[in-house]
């Protein structure tokens, strides 16, 4: 465990770095090793504790904001509220603190989205949506159904992500929300009716 904390204090030290870097010229390929040397580290250690280099590092990113996401979701009660009510907060609190810092945020979709870590940005993209299901209430569903139900909320995401970090006029966060909940609700309606009729 003592190990695990002072790997991941070593993370953060070096991710604190990474986030002005990323402000000022991108995911560069050699940030792990560079903002080892500014946080007072041998250079070797970054490519320790990000062994896929600066993929790794937005994936520890990713995943801070994941986290952030869930503390702040505890600070609720969510107990009276419907399981779309539940995913509509989480993804409130998320896309709040995207919103906190766009260009931080635009530069790690820029990455993302390029054709070297394309499929890296899908397996972060399904994490956070797994996530967001695990707790807004109890998923029993192991058939396809389940796969539905976060390839559903992996498309509201990523579709509401890109409006608001690229969109020149101030966007109602919620208002997305809403219109993306609905519009999958009708999407998943079809479908149950296409296969299942």
């Amino acid at each position: 465990m003592c190990v695990q904390n002072n790997q991941s204090f070593l993370k953060s030290k070096i991710l604190d770095h990474a986030k002005v870097k990323v402000l000022e010229s991108g995911w560069l390929d050699d940030i792990p090793e560079t903002c080892s040397v500014q946080a007072g580290l041998d250079k070797s250690i970054g490519r320790i504790l990000f062994p896929a280099g600066t993929v790794d590092i937005i994936g520890f990113f990713l995943y801070s904001l994941d986290y952030q996401m869930l503390e702040s979701y505890k600070l609720y009660d969510s107990s009276n509220l419907r399981t779309h009510e539940k995913i509509k907060l989480c993804l409130s609190i998320i896309f709040k603190l995207m919103l906190e810092n766009k260009i931080l945020f635009r530069a790690t979709f820029k990455k993302l989205l390029s054709t070297s870590c394309y499929l890296t940005g899908i397996r972060y993209l399904w994490r956070t949506v797994d996530l967001i299901w695990s707790e807004a209430g109890v998923d029993t569903s192991t058939d396809f159904n389940f796969y539905t139900k976060r390839s559903l909320l992996a498309g509201i995401y990523t579709s509401i992500a890109l409006k608001l970090l690229y969109s020149r006029n101030e966007q109602d966060v919620d208002a997305l929300i809403d219109r993306g909940i609905e519009l999958s609700s009708v999407i998943k309606n079809f479908k149950a009716k296409f296969f299942f009729s």
